[in-house]
């Protein structure tokens, strides 16, 4: 068993607005966008342990998940893939009917976003 040694990571939220792109994008530019606005990804235990501590979520709007469709309030967790297709992407936040989620995604690198979809990333 391999261990990792504790860091700290201070992340913030952006949505494709506030990352400077006009349209949707999808999630190759999005992660290409934020690296060149100085942005990083996150480590990928970052989902987990925001989870565990971001328990005052907006709560969502839409209860139903949207098969296919990033969910609507989700927070998208910007990570490094850490397998194939078959394996779960990334993670994503949040809240329903008062309840924290955390949930796994799975998408190719073209998969699209819209200016709303809003993700964390690690800051420099």
């Amino acid at each position: 068993m391999r261990l990792c040694r504790p860091q700290k990571v201070t992340v913030v939220s952006r949505n494709l607005r506030q990352l400077g792109l006009e349209v949707g994008a999808t999630l190759t530019q999005v992660l290409e966008r934020a690296v060149s606005v100085g942005l990083k990804l996150c480590p990928a235990m970052t989902g987990p342990y925001m989870r565990l501590d971001f328990l005052d979520q907006a709560s969502s709007n839409n209860s139903v998940l949207s098969d296919g469709k990033k969910p609507a309030d989700s927070l998208t967790v910007a990570s490094a893939a850490p397998g194939d297709q078959e394996f779960p992407r990334g993670f994503y936040l949040r809240m329903v009917d008062g309840v924290p989620w955390l949930r796994g995604y799975r998408c190719d690198d073209a998969h699209g976003f819209t200016l709303d979809d809003t993700f964390i990333f690690q800051s420099r």
